[in-house]
Order: C-alpha cells, then sequence, then structure tokens
C-alpha cells in the first residue's frame, strides 16, 4: 500500500456523477482468499458469492474528476455481526480521492493510471497500470441486445475494516443502463485478482449516473 499523500480531507457525504462499466460475477467459494483479491481480509465471513467489478469514469465529484476500478468479491457478515459489501482492491487516479476514500469510509484505495479508448466500431479498451505495468485490462462492445433503460438503485450497505477501525456507509444512485458483451476482463493475480477463467454473468454500462456516498458509522475495533 503506497503511503497516505499529505492532503486536506474532502469530508463526506460526496456526490459524485460519470459513467461507469459494470461486470457481475458468481465468484467460487473462497475465492475472497485468493492473491490479488483482498489487500488484507478483514475479519468477516462470506454470506453471498455474488460480486461486481466496476470501472469508473468520474466526470465530477467533490476533488475533481478521476477513474477508478475497484472489486466486490460478494456480501459480508462483520464483526458486528452486521451483513454488507465490502471493495476490497480499489485504484484511481486522484490522490485527493485515495486520501477522502480512506479518511472518510476506510476504503483501500491506491493509484493507478488509466487508458479508456473507444474505437470507431464501438469497442472500448480499459486499462489500469501501476508503475507502468498494466494490473487489470478489459475489452468490451455495446452488447447485440439493444435494450437500454432507466436504473435506480437504493441504499446499499458497505462496510470496510481500515486501520483498527470498522466503517459502515452506504450509496445509492441512478443513470442509464445500456447491456455491454465482454470480450476480455483480466488481472494479474498480485495488484488484482485474475479473472481470465470466470465469465461475467452479465456487464452493462451505466451513462449520466448520479450517486451520494453519506458519512460513515465509525466503530473502533
Amino acid at each position: 500500500m503506497m503511503p497516505l499523500p499529505n492532503l486536506p480531507l474532502a469530508p463526506a457525504p460526496w456526490t459524485l456523477r460519470g459513467d461507469a462499466w459494470v461486470l457481475f460475477y458468481a465468484f467460487p467459494r473462497q475465492f475472497s482468499e485468493r492473491p490479488g483479491v483482498f489487500v488484507r481480509h478483514p475479519r468477516a465471513r462470506a454470506r453471498l458469492h455474488i460480486g461486481a467489478v466496476a470501472w469508473v469514469d468520474y466526470a465530477e465529484t467533490n476533488v475533481g474528476p478521476y477513474r477508478e476500478l475497484l472489486i466486490v468479491p460478494g456480501l459480508f457478515t462483520g464483526v458486528d455481526g452486521r451483513w454488507g459489501a465490502t471493495i476490497s482492491r480499489i485504484y484511481v487516479d486522484s490522490a485527493a480521492s485515495v486520501v477522502g476514500g480512506r479518511g472518510n469510509w476506510g476504503i483501500p484505495k491506491d493509484l493507478a493510471a488509466f487508458d479508456m479508448q473507444r474505437e470507431a466500431n464501438g469497442t472500448e479498451r480499459l486499462t489500469a497500470r501501476v508503475n507502468g505495468t498494466v494490473i487489470a485490462a478489459m475489452v468490451c462492445r455495446p452488447s447485440r441486445v439493444s435494450v437500454t433503460g432507466s436504473v435506480r438503485a437504493g441504499l446499499v450497505p458497505l462496510f470496510q475494516e481500515w486501520e483498527g477501525c470498522l466503517y459502515r456507509y452506504s450509496f445509492g444512485g441512478g443513470g442509464r443502463l445500456h447491456w455491454l458483451d465482454v470480450l476480455s476482463m483480466r488481472g494479474d493475480g498480485e495488484y488484482f485478482p485474475a479473472l481470465t477463467a470466470l465469465s461475467p454473468l452479465a456487464a452493462c454500462r451505466i451513462t449520466g449516473f448520479t450517486t451520494t456516498i453519506d458519512a460513515s458509522q465509525v466503530t473502533r475495533l
């Protein structure tokens, strides 16, 4: 993990607007114990092995535009006995976002560089690098299933364990959903889990979304 940058904390709540590419997976049992999945495994028990990988291009946030890659490996029961999703690996290209993510919600953010390209035929290539090395890459295109529509998510409970504290928070929002065909999605197995052998249950692009992340309830462990 990189040291915390010496920047001021932009306090929660945050409101974020942008586009996201979301892949939903049924992860194998014990997936969360594999290399590249958790920065450090929380003291939590897996409850449901349905999770997601998300690439995000934020146009507006409390700390300016930035890009992001994250994985939610499923639903877990925390040390307080309450369930929720947890973000186990996450990369952004903004030091201010690292400071805000760790300080407000205990989210284990680290820095990466992102490249997001769209070809003339609609194919998109998304790449994340750390110190010049590719840690994750995805190739996708609009699905031949052309159905689109609005989507709205209610408040989703999340928790993080970070530096001796348990953070509980929630987010909700909505945008325009477009189905995707994922041609490839891979991680290097160290910085991000190796997903090559897994096929997503579904994938979508959510455009023009707005989400608000509430302030955390923090409990010292």
